[in-house]
């Protein structure tokens, strides 16, 4: 699992969170996966006109349905659990390739961001990408594997 930009980028514009998303999938291919899931974090599975991160979730998804990020399937906004756990996306009756399934969790703001590396339970190895440069971030060096 690769989580985007936790904390390089405090408050991103669009553009600069449509390139770490891209990166992010470039990153992942060339790793292996071939078709990187990426789940857009909010603190909400539902866009929330009152809440700007699930929008720009939306609007992720729908850059990316229409081929202006490629390589990958994009969905938000998600929460962090119905983003990594099948289970939890079915009891929020969520349907779709990403959510539960997510290979890359992208965050829409730092808040996000920040509970991904500050502790939450992210199942398996876990690798920080897609700066907004196009390099890999070597995550926490006192926290192997992540």
């Amino acid at each position: 699992m690769f989580v985007t930009d936790a904390a390089i980028n405090i408050a991103p514009d669009l553009e600069c969170k449509v390139s770490i998303v891209q990166n992010a999938i470039d990153l992942a291919r060339a790793l292996g996966v071939e078709q990187p899931k990426v789940g857009i974090l909010s603190a909400v599975e539902t866009v929330t006109p009152s809440i700007p991160s699930t929008l720009d979730a939306a609007i992720l998804s729908k850059m990316a349905e229409r081929g202006q990020i490629t390589g990958g399937l994009v969905d938000g906004p998600l929460a962090m659990d119905n983003a990594v756990d099948a289970g939890a996306a079915r009891t929020k009756g969520l349907t779709g390739m990403v959510a539960g399934r997510a290979d890359i969790l992208g965050r829409a703001e730092h808040g996000s961001g920040q509970h991904d590396r500050q502790g939450a339970d992210i199942p398996g190895p876990c690798r920080g990408c897609g700066d907004r440069d196009g390099g890999a971030g070597a995550g926490d060096p006192d926290e192997p594997g992540r």
